[in-house]
C-alpha cells in the first residue's frame, strides 16, 4: 500500500432506506469526489452490492439495519472484512452502539452532524481510522467507565505509543510510518495489543486508551495531547 486512499479512489456503497436522505447523501458523497458505486434501500440487497463490487466504505444509514443488528454487523464485517463500515443514525438512544462497535463498526455518526464531518469520517474509514459523534464518543465512554474491571493493564512504552498513534486517528500506514515499521508489522502488534486489552477492534482499543487517559492511568507518550474527539 503505497499510501492512504484519497479523491475518487475510495469506492462508497450508500444504504438508506429513506429517500430524501439517501439523495441528500449521494448528493454529498459525489460533491465530495468519492466514487459512489452503488446504492441500497435494504439489508439484502446490502449484501448483494458488497458481494458484487467490495467496496472500501458501507455508508450504512440505522433504518437500514434488521432487528438483529449486532449479528448483521458482524457477518458483514466477517465475510467482507476490506469493507470498513460507517453507521449512519438518527439517534443511538436505544440502539447496542457498543455492540456494534465490538461487532467491527469503525465509525458512528449522527444524521445530524455536519455534512463535512460526515465526508471526514468515510475518509477515515478508507483508511482504515476510527471516527465518532462526540454524543456517541460519550457514550461509549460511559459505558466503558461503568463496565470497565478496576485491575491496570501494565504496557510497554512502544504499546502506549501504539495505542495514542491509534486514538490520533492515524491509519496503519501512518503508524507504520511514525514507529518506522512496515504496515504487516502495526497489523500484528495491533493484533497482539488488542488480545492483550480484551477488545476486538482498532475502534475498541482507542477507546479503552482514552478512558484510561480520563481516569490518570497512563499519561501521554512524549508529553502530547491527544484531542478529545477520536
Amino acid at each position: 500500500m503505497a499510501g492512504d486512499p484519497t479523491g475518487d479512489s475510495i469506492s462508497v456503497l450508500l444504504a438508506d432506506a429513506h429517500t430524501s436522505s439517501c439523495l441528500w447523501l449521494y448528493q454529498l458523497l459525489t460533491e465530495s469526489g468519492f466514487n459512489l458505486i452503488a446504492e441500497a434501500a435494504g439489508a439484502e440487497e446490502v449484501e448483494l452490492l458488497l458481494q458484487t463490487h467490495r467496496p472500501l466504505v458501507l455508508l450504512l444509514a440505522g433504518n437500514i439495519l434488521p432487528e438483529a443488528s449486532v449479528p448483521f454487523l458482524a457477518s458483514l464485517r466477517h465475510r467482507y472484512p476490506d469493507t470498513q463500515i460507517v453507521l449512519l443514525l438518527a439517534e443511538i438512544d436505544t440502539l447496542p452502539v457498543q455492540e456494534m462497535v465490538q461487532a467491527g463498526v469503525v465509525g458512528v455518526m449522527v444524521k445530524r452532524e455536519p455534512a463535512d464531518t460526515i465526508v471526514r469520517a468515510v475518509r477515515a474509514a478508507a483508511s482504515g481510522s476510527a471516527s465518532f459523534s462526540q454524543e456517541v464518543l460519550t457514550r461509549l465512554i460511559e459505558e466503558s467507565l461503568a463496565s470497565a474491571p478496576e485491575n491496570e493493564v501494565k504496557l510497554t512504552s512502544h504499546e502506549l505509543e501504539l495505542l495514542h498513534l491509534l486514538a490520533t486517528e492515524k491509519s496503519n500506514q501512518q503508524i507504520a510510518q511514525a514507529l518506522n515499521v512496515t504496515p504487516k508489522a502495526v497489523e500484528k502488534q495491533l493484533t497482539l495489543l488488542y488480545n492483550k486489552l480484551g477488545v476486538g477492534s482498532r475502534v475498541g482499543a482507542a477507546v479503552w486508551y482514552t478512558l484510561r487517559r480520563m481516569k490518570g492511568e497512563y499519561s501521554t507518550p512524549s508529553g502530547r495531547e491527544i484531542p478529545r474527539k477520536l
